[in-house]
């Protein structure tokens, strides 16, 4: 079989790809291997919160697991609903591993699922976190879920219940509440 037998010629091609890609460039560039460099970031990113106690091993596993399970035909259904195709692995990843994502990746999945615009969404989130954090760094309690839960942009795609039910923290603090408990009635030698 020749060079030529391997592709169509009824879409475009670029002469980078049949006439000089060798076979390992061409697997360099392909959509399965994009797939696999994200995936491995986002396990690398996940062993990081980790780390600083924000995921639980598990999660991190669960994710290692499915690292290398790129599903081409599933990303594609969904990327052909939202039109991203980043935002399609995440979904699809999420799809293999949901207890591993974040509470704000799902609930911006969540959204984009229904329509709502994943750059304004991501935007809005952003906004909101950081209004959050400013109110956690003057001593507030955390306002994320409930200023996201009566967003009006959000509103116009899910109820405030399913967004505090998409943000429950449980779900995500990992033993985090064990870890405190166990500091807090440990003694703790006075720091000079």
């Amino acid at each position: 079989m020749t060079r030529e037998d391997s592709y169509s010629y009824d879409t475009y091609l670029s002469p980078f790809t049949w006439r000089y890609g060798s076979e390992a460039m061409r697997r360099l560039w392909s959509e399965q291997h994009k797939r696999l460099l994200w995936r491995r970031i986002w396990v690398a990113l996940a062993e990081a919160q980790m780390a600083a106690g924000l995921v639980r091993a598990e999660q991190v596993a669960d994710l290692a697991a499915h690292r290398d399970q790129v599903d081409l035909a599933r990303a594609q259904e969904i990327e052909a609903e939202i039109h991203h195709d980043l935002m399609a692995e995440v979904r699809t990843y999420a799809e293999q591993c949901p207890g591993a994502f974040a509470a704000t990746k799902r609930l911006l999945m969540e959204l984009v699922k229904r329509g709502g615009d994943r750059q304004a969404l991501h935007e809005t989130i952003r906004e909101h976190a950081l209004a959050a954090w400013a109110a956690l760094r003057a001593g507030s309690a955390n306002p994320l879920v409930e200023r996201l839960a009566a967003n009006p942009a959000i509103g116009q795609l899910a109820s405030a219940v399913e967004v505090r039910g998409w943000l429950a923290a449980n779900d995500y603090v990992g033993d985090a509440p064990q870890r405190a408990r166990r500091f807090a009635a440990s003694p703790v030698e006075q720091l000079r």
